[in-house]
């Protein structure tokens, strides 16, 4: 190993979870952890590993895979999963496997009269639930079968034990607890050069020397490495797959973003433009009507100031003496009548 190897396994990975757990010889670290899981409900006195795969009950179904199954000294069923990537319909896909659990019991014959043992699943999760500001700090969240109304345990042979480490925020000096500590670890093991806490209590002694790379023969390590390979190159995968639809999504939104500025500037253009249209027409209206009316106003005026005065020409030489006769023949556009109303009003008496 080179100098910048991790000291110790990464608990989160599938190879370094069952070497630090799964096997006869890390029984111990095992039932330690469970029982500070389990403090002040119950203890875990021995235990014996159980088959990983679970057969399916029909060729239709999915087989079952657990990280660990364990059966305790009282006979009751423990499933501990590592999940280090979120995963979809993660809750479900834990509901399915507990269920698993409490089905397999079940035999044939009327001699069984369903006397189930108890199923725990603990899921130790390298991810959030659910993203919420506020639950930072909410490490452990226990799921049990309850009355609606009273909260209270309606059977307490269903418990899920989801543990968020991505929540733990304690730092190794605000650890007060056993349970704080096993969490600290586990959670900063493939980073860390010396394990902490060996002086508090004899198993993370125990948990040190099993995790410690350098135990390894160098075919485990070559194991280990291997599955550090796959994780990481899945994971690149992962980060270039979302970068790429990041990317798409970026160029569609700003296509969409264009498209819609365009239609709206186009629409308001158009709305702006008539509204400028109309206020420009109306006033070269009024501007022309203006002018037609100061022209109109000013021909009617004359032709009525030219009428005027040939009647008052009329009323002068009918004055004068003038015949109305000759008076009709010099002024033909008046009408005649107005010519007789001019000449009986101004003839000579």
């Amino acid at each position: 190993m080179t100098t910048d190897a991790p000291k110790y396994v990464n608990p989160f990975l599938d190879w370094g979870f069952k070497t630090i757990f799964g096997s006869e010889d890390s029984k111990d670290i095992l039932i330690s952890f469970l029982n500070e899981v389990f403090a002040g409900e119950q203890v875990v006195r021995d235990l014996t590993y159980g088959p990983q795969e679970h057969a399916k009950d029909h060729a239709e179904k999915r087989k079952v895979v657990f990280d660990l199954f364990c059966t305790t000294d009282k006979g009751e069923h423990i499933i501990v999963e590592m999940q280090n990537a979120k995963q979809a319909a993660f809750r479900d896909r834990s509901l399915y496997y507990m269920a698993h659990a409490v089905a397999s019991q079940g035999r044939p014959g009327p001699e069984w009269h369903y006397n189930l043992k108890a199923v725990y699943g603990i899921f130790l999760l390298n991810f959030r639930l659910v993203e919420d500001p506020s639950r930072v700090g909410k490490v452990r969240t226990d799921v049990v079968l309850a009355e609606a109304d009273t909260g209270l345990v309606f059977n307490p042979k269903f418990r899920q034990i989801f543990i968020e480490f991505p929540n733990f925020v304690l730092t190794e000096e605000e650890c007060k607890t056993d349970f704080d500590r096993w969490i600290y670890i586990l959670k900063n093991m493939s980073n860390l050069r010396s394990l902490p806490f060996e002086s508090e209590s004899v198993v993370f002694s125990r948990l040190a020397r099993k995790a410690e790379m350098a135990n390894m023969s160098p075919e485990q390590q070559r194991s280990y490495f291997q599955e550090v390979k796959e994780w990481r190159d899945y994971y690149s995968a992962l980060d270039y797959a979302l970068r790429e639809e990041r990317a798409k999504s970026v160029a569609r939104g700003r296509a969409e973003g264009h498209a819609e500025g365009h239609a709206e500037g186009h629409a308001k253009g158009r709305a702006e433009g008539h509204a400028e249209g109309l206020a420009l027409g109306h006033a070269k209206g009024r501007a022309e009507g203006h002018a037609e009316g100061r022209a109109e106003g000013r021909a009617l005026g004359q032709a009525e100031g030219r009428a005027a005065g040939r009647r008052e020409a009329v009323a002068d030489l009918v004055a004068g003496g003038i015949s109305l006769e000759l008076a009709w023949q010099c002024f033909p556009d008046i009408p005649k009548d107005e010519i007789a109303a001019i000449f009986a009003k101004h003839k000579p008496q």
